[in-house]
């Protein structure tokens, strides 16, 4: 959920009290800040530890809402994992750490105990990062998972997991980023189905409805509804395959060689080439993969049995 707002802001949705926090930024292709810090404040605001006191640490920082985690250079991730975790051992969060999760103890407020994020900003503002944010419930209830990770790369994008709960305001007329927290609204489906339209060959079409929440309640009913998907799909292209041979006045449908999961991939004249010895096998490449005439691939010395090959 939230909401997009252009040529302005809209601070109805800001939580009261609170005030923009603006920091110079470059728009250049992308949205370049400048962080000079980042600290872990304790439960009453203190600061606990600090993770970076410098600019040079971050290399190249961009806010780009198209990135769903945020992504931090090497040494950075490593002092955010590790000064969370010492936080964590001395002061008790409530949790246990599980790999690069944390299993939160449900009798108490879930996060309530983990510590504030600070980003300290070119020009004075403070953005926090709060442990509701930083962390997401990975699928299973009480195990949270960090939405940062480690870049490969010596630079840093603030991501869609850091925008989150803030009204973020791109100015670029004036060249700067606001950020302040917010109430965003939040968005959900208004129906509980799930409604695709297939096009057929002949151009009729098949209306296909799925309760989702109906499926979703047990792993076997998930499971019939991908094998459906995946027959329907495997049904429309096989289709497609033969009317294309047809056209071409090359049948495509009347020889499956072996592990070709059901792809018509050889004419009966072909047929010889594509049931070779398993050591060396001819591999037709399939519509809409190959050019005309189809192309030939040899591979020697090369066992392919039962394994489907799209070059």
């Amino acid at each position: 959920g939230g909401r997009l707002t252009v040529g302005g802001f809209d601070s109805s949705d800001h939580v009261p009290g609170q005030t923009i926090a603006w920091t110079p930024m470059l728009a250049s292709h992308y949205y370049f800040v400048y962080p000079e810090g980042v600290v872990l404040l304790g439960p009453t605001g203190e600061t606990s530890a600090t993770i970076s006191s410098t600019d040079h640490d971050f290399g190249a920082t961009i806010v780009d809402s198209g990135t769903t985690y945020t992504y931090l250079p090497g040494p950075v991730y490593r002092a955010f994992v590790d000064n969370i975790d010492s936080y964590c051992a001395a002061s008790g969060c409530g949790a246990t750490l599980e790999g690069d999760c944390w299993r939160v103890d449900q009798t108490v407020k879930p996060l309530d105990k983990l510590p504030t994020i600070r980003f300290q900003m070119k020009g004075g503002s403070k953005v926090d990062w709060y442990p509701e944010t930083y962390l997401q419930e990975k699928g299973v209830v009480g195990l949270f998972c960090y939405t940062f990770k480690e870049n490969n790369m010596y630079q840093t994008v603030l991501g869609i997991s850091w925008m989150l709960h803030k009204d973020v305001i791109f100015d670029i007329e004036s060249g700067r980023l606001g950020t302040v927290p917010a109430n965003c609204p939040e968005h959900h489906e208004a129906s509980d189905y799930l409604k695709q339209d297939v096009e057929s060959v002949d151009g009729r079409r098949i209306h296909v409805d799925i309760d989702v929440a109906a499926a979703a309640s047990t792993g076997m009913q998930r499971a019939k509804v991908a094998a459906f998907f995946g027959a329907l799909m495997a049904a429309v292209f096989t289709v497609l395959g033969c009317a294309v041979g047809l056209f071409r006045g090359r049948p495509r449908c009347d020889k499956l060689p072996r592990g070709s999961l059901g792809s018509p991939m050889c004419s009966a004249t072909e047929a010889a080439a594509c049931d070779q010895s398993d050591s060396v096998r001819s591999i037709h490449k399939p519509w809409p993969y190959a050019k005309a005439p189809y192309e030939e691939l040899q591979l020697g010395e090369v066992s392919l049995e039962g394994v489907p090959i799209i070059a």
